[in-house]
Parts: C-alpha cells; structure tokens; sequence
C-alpha cells in the first residue's frame, strides 16, 4: 500500500498519479505495464515513485482500495434492505460489479489487464479458497455477514454451517464476475448462469421429495 509519504500529497497530486496509473493500466495487459510511462504521465520522478509505492502491484492495490471499501458499504446495505438475506445480497453484488464494468470502456480495461495476471486473483479473492484459519474470525467479511444474516433462512444453525454457503456463494460470484469482465461476448449466457447458480445454492440441485418418497414408501 501507498507509503505515508503519498498519503502526505495534496489531493490534486494524488489524482492526477491515480489518472496515470489507470491510463497505464488500461493500455497493455498487466505484465507489460511501464512504471516509466506512469511516471511519465503523472509528471513525477522515478525516484519520488518508488518512495510512494514498492511496485505496480502497490499500485494495484492502491487503486482498488476504497472500490473494497465501497463493496463492503454496499454488502452492508443490502443485508439491511433484503432483511439478512444474504443471496439476495449476493444477486445485488453481481449487478453492482456488471454497472461499474459498464461505466467506463478504461475501467473495463484496466479491470480485465489487471485480472488477467494470476498474482492480482489473489489479491481480490478470485483464486483458490479462503483460509480455514480465518474466514469465520471477528473482524473478517464472513464473521460480519453472518451477524447480519436472517439465522432462521439457514438449513442448519451456526456459523460453520454457514461459512460453506458463504464460500460456494461467493465463488458463483467471483467466477462469473471474472468471466463477464474477460468475454463480453457471452455476457447474457455469463448473467444467466450466475443467477441459475445461486437459485441452485438457494433451493438445492435436487428436486425437493415427500417425507414418504424418502422413507422409499
């Protein structure tokens, strides 16, 4: 993250680094992004660079820092308005990412460079799984979404019955999120497959049976 040394700049210094680094971004495919053309265009010195940020993946970060804040806002409300339901939070998610893909063609670019280099999936979530060490822990996205949680929609009580949904929720999310920044060709295919993911979540894969096709009467 961006040293104190960049948190001391004026704001209209800051802007214009964060312009220059979403232009970089947003040119060429991640692993081509110059830190020189950054610098170039945010009209600062290499060294004045590498005294606010260790790298372009401090960079990334930075960049990305108050979207994180203003996706947990958001989870936030939506667990308020949909009364703790949290697919319904996840549904609303999906649709808040699709609007910030179609704001700006650079934002799209920028997001799809940046998401194409294997090291940034970890840095966003979007490979492999959580650690099982931490997901559920006070202060984690799992712990605070839980307490949020309507506890009477869950199958089974308490939060190691929940943080399985959580997590195949999440991955319906991310995967299909992911997929509709890379093929925007199959963007009515991608949504649908999303929404058919987390009504399968919701309600089960299996047709629901009476209690006697059960007891196989």
């Amino acid at each position: 993250m961006p040293t104190e040394r960049f948190l001391r700049l004026s704001e209209k210094k800051k802007q214009a680094i964060r312009e220059a680094a979403k232009k970089e971004f947003s040119r060429v495919p991640y692993e081509k992004v110059s830190i020189n053309q950054i610098i170039q265009n945010a009209d600062i010195s290499r060294g004045s660079f590498y005294t606010y940020f260790k790298d372009k993946e401090d960079v990334v970060r930075w960049l990305f820092e108050d979207s994180c804040k203003e996706v947990e806002e958001f989870c936030r409300v939506c667990l308020e308005e949909s009364h703790g339901d949290v697919f319904a939070m996840l549904e609303k998610l999906f649709e808040y990412f699709v609007s910030a893909i179609q704001k700006t063609d650079e934002m799209l670019e920028m997001t799809r460079n940046i998401l194409s280099n294997q090291e940034n999936l970890k840095i966003f979530g979007l490979e492999g799984m959580p650690d099982p060490n931490t997901i559920g822990v006070e202060g984690t996205p799992g712990r605070w979404i839980y307490d949020k949680i309507d506890k009477n929609l869950l199958y089974k009580e308490g939060i190691e019955a929940f943080l399985p949904v959580l997590t195949m929720g999440a991955s319906v999310l991310l995967l299909q999120v992911k997929q509709y920044y890379e093929y925007p060709q199959c963007r009515d295919a991608i949504r649908s497959r999303f929404y058919i993911g987390i009504e399968l979540l919701r309600r089960g894969a299996y047709k629901h049976h009476t209690s006697e096709e059960d007891a196989g009467i």
